[in-house]
């Protein structure tokens, strides 16, 4: 083949070459200049009122025709504050109101804005982090509830709200209720300072009913009270120092001898969380005018019926003993029922549901509330059987207008019924001096040497619950106040007469629950108890007292 047609094919060659290679060639695209008529800017992250240093925020825009160009310029109005890209994402990078549009490429009057608040917050985190690291600390990976828990309300300036995912387990207040099973439960804390607020999450694990040790119950250190309104009110701090509480009250049925629960606030939870923080409750039965004993005591089957009752309540709800409350026996002072056969029958009962208690659990507790005397009790015989005398060495005074004015749980007296009760056969660690939350008021037709004690009471007498003592009475300027030393009472009293006459208040006070518990150390008994918690002031001034004088 000669040079010509070889040059001829090639050049025929790059011809269709040149050809194909054009056919491939894309072409420009076709852009759309129609502008909308609408702008609508949203955004899919929510539409907070305030972001903060750093949040990024994506910004998209909606259009009307949805046809049209969506073609826009972002522009923020202090890129100081916040900074806008071409794509619309907004980052915070300041403090203040900022504006961002979007307007459209083709026609400068088509526009959206989109008006927020920015606060720059480094400032607030490092209280916030701090804060975060302390509930590290109290709350590390894998915590397992014990003790008392006090969830904190702030730190480091900051405020803290909790919720729990479960209240009935781990409640906001730190108290907690024991279940068969651990359970697993998200504490969840707000954390705010400043104007920023974050959260703070943590899985702790509260351990089953077996996960804790009850109490050893200490001689001379034993603190006990008795709940009349509930058990579900007590505090972590409470539970902390309370050793034993008194449920009270349940109710015996004067015509079936069993015991009535139906008046007495009873839940199984209120019972597991007091266990949780080694506290033991007692079932009381009884109380003052409580009708029933007398009936269920009189023969060997009536308490037999008595005793299986008071045994399927302690097992059914897990409580930890029983206190018997029977005000009292051989006496209708109360307006109950009695004979002169109570006393022995007291002896019997007890005798026979320490037996039956046994059966169940020998460490089960059985306890007395016992009058000031021994006069209604065989007690030598009973001291076997239980394990606490609760004495209720209060209500000395009278509450009628015209006796005369003593203190109402005195040292004297209270030293006297103790003496009585060890001389009797009671064993003095067994024994437990009772006091109340409360004060007693009179008026007097003048003061004597006494303040008022001594005197012949014009009214009858007035009890007032502790922590309205200290709301109303104590913070009275018209009162002035006396510690009788000999007699380890306060007094309160007018040292002007109010209407012609004068009001006389004894009540407990640092000193006096102090000279008890030196009282319990001397005589080497068994501690304090106290009816009943609720008459506490709101900050338990009168529990702290007692607990820095017999702890």
């Amino acid at each position: 083949m000669n040079r010509y047609i070889k040059l001829m094919i090639i050049s025929l060659i790059a011809f269709i070459s040149f050809i194909l290679i054009g056919c491939d060639e894309e072409k420009p695209p076709v852009v759309n200049t129609t502008p909308p008529e609408m702008i609508e800017i949203y955004t899919d992250g929510g539409n907070k009122m305030t972001y903060y240093y750093g949040d990024e925020i994506q910004l998209a825009i909606d259009i009307d025709p949805y046809d049209a160009s969506y073609d826009v310029v972002w522009k923020s109005s202090d890129p100081n504050i916040a900074r806008v890209d071409e794509n619309g994402l907004v980052r915070i990078v300041g403090s203040g109101e900022f504006t961002i549009t979007a307007t459209s490429k083709y026609d400068s009057e088509v526009f959206d804005s989109w008006t927020k608040n920015a606060y720059d917050n480094r400032g607030d985190l490092v209280n916030i982090n701090e804060a975060k690291a302390y509930l590290d600390y109290l709350f590390p990976d894998g915590y397992r509830v014990n003790g008392v828990i006090e969830l904190p309300s702030s730190y480091a300036s900051t405020t803290i709200t909790w919720t729990s995912s479960n209240n009935q387990v781990f409640s906001t207040t730190g108290l907690y209720t024991r279940q068969a099973e651990d359970v697993t439960v998200t504490l969840t804390a707000k954390i705010s300072f400043g104007r920023t607020v974050e959260t703070w999450s943590k899985e702790i694990v509260v351990g089953n009913i077996n996960d804790v040790t009850m109490k050893n119950l200490i001689p001379g250190k034993i603190v006990m009270m008795y709940a009349y309104h509930g058990m579900h009110q007590y505090t972590a701090y409470e539970l902390q120092y309370i050793d034993i509480i008194n449920h009270a009250f349940a109710l015996i049925n004067k015509t079936t001898y069993k015991v009535d629960l139906t008046d007495i606030e009873r839940t199984a939870s209120d019972i597991t969380r007091a266990h949780s923080y080694g506290v033991r409750v007692c079932m009381s039965i009884g109380g003052w005018g409580a009708d029933g004993f007398s009936q269920s005591c009189a023969s060997e089957e009536t308490r037999a019926i008595f005793i299986a009752s008071i045994i399927e309540a302690v097992q059914k709800y897990g409580y930890d003993g029983v206190d018997l409350d029977w005000e009292y026996p051989t006496s209708r002072s109360a307006g109950i029922a009695a004979t002169t056969k109570d006393k022995a029958n007291f002896t019997a009962l007890c005798r026979e549901l320490r037996a039956a208690l046994d059966e169940v659990n020998p460490k089960l507790l059985l306890t007395a509330a016992v009058a000031s005397g021994t006069s209604y009790y065989d007690v030598k015989n009973v001291d076997q059987y239980l394990n606490y005398w609760n004495l209720m060495t209060y209500d000395f005074s009278s509450k009628s207008s015209g006796s005369t004015v003593r203190y109402d749980e005195g040292l004297s007296d209270t030293t006297s019924s103790v003496n009585a009760y060890i001389s009797a056969g009671a064993t003095a660690r067994k024994i437990i001096v009772g006091i109340t939350f409360r004060a007693t008021k009179f008026t007097v037709a003048s003061l004597g040497s006494k303040y008022g004690v001594g005197q012949k009471a014009t009214s009858n007498r007035e009890d007032i619950d502790y922590k309205d003592l200290v709301k109303t009475y104590l913070k009275d300027s018209s009162y002035k106040s006396y510690y009788d030393s000999t007699d380890a009472m306060a007094i309160l009293y007018t040292p002007n007469p109010v209407d012609g006459e004068y009001i006389v208040i004894t009540y407990e006070n640092a000193s006096s629950l102090q000279a008890k518990a030196d009282l319990i150390k001397e005589k080497k008994i068994g501690g304090i108890m106290a009816w009943d918690l609720s008459m506490d002031s709101t900050n338990n001034e009168i529990l702290k007292m007692v607990v820095s004088a017999v702890k």
